[in-house]
């Protein structure tokens, strides 16, 4: 399952193939090798006018100020070396990359953070952690790494780790990066590999030592199914399976939660989404979803009390969509062809983001949302890029 976001937006854990992988090094490499035959640059970046060309040992300085809006500006180059399967989360001032794997599959246990306010790069201490495969999501103060040999906190004002327990990982089960946050509670769900056993949903409170199983998701868990986040709620939305309902909420705050189902999103009956992703805002909720058997998508609403449907936006059907929001739109980031769009709830239209600029080969980049821009970095030298909305 993918798609999955708090309101506040951002942590998604980057996934892709290691053929692919390897093919786009080797092209890449013959690029390289072309350009030194022919005596063009042989830099690390080849960027739009905002970047700076580094050469081969020499010290490049960086200029750095938030972009003006409906531009871009390329971040300077991280302390990290090329990876994918990284995680990415945002702290409320910073941007938090950590983990994944080298194009050989070794395991790269570090990570930094971005303050794009002083357009700072700064390398996390060394974590204890031992798995490289885990998903990060902002809890609280606090950025909780979870994976399914460990649980770790990383507390970004003090910059410190502490361990967490392990999630019980049911038998039969997996956990991919399944992880949100309602206020300081993190959610995991893990799930079945055979697909008519229900997704176990577990929750862990801050200052409790374990996690607590919560009742299993009432619902037949797809990747064109949303967890959304509202207040102490947990929301699931997607296509009603047999008798299942397509919307279901769970109140953590109680004694004894109880699933129940909430009025369902229009048009849903009888789709195949490869993807359903969405925010939810005070009062309001906003989807939007990939068909498998369509050129174009979905989109609805819900405010005063009631759901809409609307233009689904210029964005195409894609497995790999994050849904953040701006605090006045929802913008959809489409990570593998780096394209996005915003939707406007008010007028039910929708603007294009400007492509970011392309740094090396424009591979895929994750993004998370800063309060104020769109922050996107990549792997395998892809660099970074901040945006402001207009």
């Amino acid at each position: 399952m993918s798609g999955w976001e708090n309101p506040a937006g951002g942590r998604r854990r980057a996934r892709w193939v290691l053929p692919v992988i390897l093919l786009l090094l080797a092209v890449t490499a013959l690029i390289l090798v072309a350009r030194v035959r022919s005596g063009g640059p042989t830099g690390a970046l080849e960027i739009s006018r905002t970047a700076v060309r580094p050469t081969a040992g020499a010290r490049t300085s960086y200029s750095w100020r938030p972009p003006p809006p409906g531009t871009w500006q390329v971040l300077p180059p991280a302390p990290l070396a090329s990876r994918v399967n990284y995680t990415v989360t945002w702290t409320g001032s910073e941007m938090i990359v950590w983990g994944g794997f080298d194009a050989l599959n070794r395991p790269k246990l570090d990570g930094a953070s971005f303050d794009p306010a002083r357009g700072r790069w700064r390398a996390l201490p060394a974590a204890p952690a031992a798995n490289a495969s885990a998903t990060a999501v902002l809890a609280g103060r606090d950025v909780v790494f979870v994976s399914s040999s460990e649980t770790w906190r990383f507390d970004p004002t003090g910059r410190r780790w502490s361990a967490g327990p392990a999630l019980p990982v049911p038998e039969g089960h997996t956990i991919d990066d399944n992880l949100v946050a309602a206020g300081r509670i993190v959610l995991a769900v893990t799930e079945p590999h055979d697909r008519q056993r229900p997704s176990a949903l577990f929750a862990l409170r801050p200052g409790v030592p374990r996690w607590q199983r919560l009742p299993d998701v009432p619902v037949t868990m797809t990747g064109g199914h949303a967890i959304l986040t509202a207040g102490s709620r947990m929301l699931v939305y997607g296509p009603p399976v047999d008798d299942q309902p397509a919307a279901v909420a769970l109140d953590l705050d109680v004694a004894s939660p109880t699933w129940r189902p909430l009025a369902a999103p229009p048009d849903l009956d009888g789709q195949d989404l490869l993807t359903l992703v969405g925010v939810a805002a005070g009062d309001r909720i906003m989807l939007w979803g990939a068909r498998a058997d369509a050129r174009d998508g979905y989109a609805a609403v819900w405010e005063a009390g009631r759901w809409r449907s609307v233009d689904p936006g210029p964005l195409r059907p894609s497995r790999a969509v994050d849904a953040m929001w701006t605090g006045g739109r929802m913008l959809v980031w489409d990570r593998l062809t780096n394209r996005g769009a915003l939707l406007d709830p008010r007028t039910d239209r929708w603007a294009r983001v400007p492509n970011p600029p392309v740094v090396g080969l424009d591979l895929a980049r994750e993004a998370v949302w800063t309060g104020s821009g769109l922050l996107v970095w990549g792997a395998l030298g892809t660099g970074g890029a901040l945006y402001t909305p207009e």
